[in-house]
């Protein structure tokens, strides 16, 4: 189980200080080549815009980039 955001314990208050959430994704392709780093994605709406192509969806939402090329090569 993973949360979806993180709170520095340096930080006063109970707002939502970090947003880093660990993703793991598989394909085929990614198997057969041993693993794919994606490094530090820029907003999690990377991850919709993924599944959203990986659907084949071709309505682009306004924020986010998808990753599954970088999966597929």
């Amino acid at each position: 189980m993973s949360a979806d955001q993180g709170n520095d314990p340096t930080f006063r208050g109970s707002d939502h200080t970090r947003e880093y959430v660990p993703v793991l994704a598989w394909s085929r392709a990614t198997e057969e080549k041993g693993g794919c780093a994606l490094g530090d994605l820029s907003t999690f709406a990377d991850l919709g815009q993924t599944v959203l192509e990986a659907l084949g969806s071709y309505e682009r939402q306004a924020i986010g980039t998808s990753f599954l090329g970088r999966m597929t090569q």
